[in-house]
C-alpha cells in the first residue's frame, strides 16, 4: 500500500470528511452500478449505495486496508440488494436471480464487481470528454434518450447529435483500445453499447 493510500485510510479512520469524500467519489458509481445490476432499479440502487456508504462511515475505525474497505462496500451492497429483492417477494426474473445467487454467489458477485469497476473506468474517461460530447453521451447511454429527444433537450440539430454521439464512441473506443480494456469488456460481454 502506497503512502497516499495509507494516509487516506488513516484520515478516514480518524473521521476526516475530506478522506470520506475522496473514497465516496472513487467508489460510489461502481457500488451503485453493482447494486443496479442486482435490483434493476436505479433509484433503489442509489439508495442502496447511499446506505452502504453510511454504514461505511459508521464503521470507519475498522478499515486498515483498501481491499477490506472495498470488500465491505460490495458485500454490504449485495446484502442490501438481496434484502430488497426478497422484500418484493418477486417470483419472476429476480426470483430466478436469487436462486442463481444461492448456488453461484461468489462467481456471480465477482463478475458484477468486475463489471462495475470497468464501468467506473469508462465513466472516468467520459468525464474527460468536452462538455457537449459528455452531455450527449450521458443522455444517450445513461438516460436512454433517443436522438430526437437529445436534440430537443440540448437545442441541437439531430444530425449534430448523431455526429457528437459518433465522436464520443470513437473517443471511448480509442481510449479503451489504448488501455487494452476492450479485451476485458468483451470477456464480460458488455461491449454491446459501444456499437450502438
Amino acid at each position: 500500500m502506497d503512502n497516499s493510500t495509507t494516509k487516506l485510510l488513516d484520515d478516514f479512520r480518524n473521521g476526516k470528511e475530506q478522506a470520506f469524500r475522496q473514497i465516496y467519489l472513487q467508489y460510489y458509481r461502481p457500488v451503485c452500478y453493482f447494486a443496479f445490476q442486482l435490483v434493476n432499479d436505479m433509484s433503489q440502487a442509489e439508495d442502496i449505495a447511499s446506505e452502504t456508504f453510511s454504514k461505511l462511515w459508521l464503521r470507519r475505525a475498522n478499515f486498515h486496508a483498501l481491499p477490506s474497505l472495498k470488500s465491505f462496500l460490495y458485500t454490504s451492497a449485495r446484502n442490501a440488494s438481496l434484502d430488497y429483492l426478497k422484500s418484493l417477494k418477486v417470483r419472476s426474473l429476480s426470483h430466478n436471480e436469487l436462486a442463481y445467487l444461492a448456488e453461484h454467489e461468489s462467481d456471480y458477485v465477482l463478475s458484477k464487481m468486475i463489471r462495475a469497476q470497468l464501468m467506473q473506468s469508462i465513466y472516468c474517461e467520459v468525464d474527460r470528454f468536452p462538455e457537449k460530447v459528455k452531455q450527449v453521451f450521458r443522455l444517450f447511454f445513461e438516460e436512454g434518450l433517443g436522438t430526437r429527444e437529445i436534440a430537443q433537450k440540448l437545442n441541437m440539430p439531430e444530425q449534430s447529435v448523431r455526429n457528437t454521439k459518433t465522436r464520443a464512441l470513437g473517443m471511448l473506443r480509442h481510449t479503451l483500445l489504448k488501455k487494452k480494456a476492450l479485451y476485458f469488456l468483451q470477456l464480460l460481454g458488455i461491449t454491446g453499447f459501444l456499437s450502438r
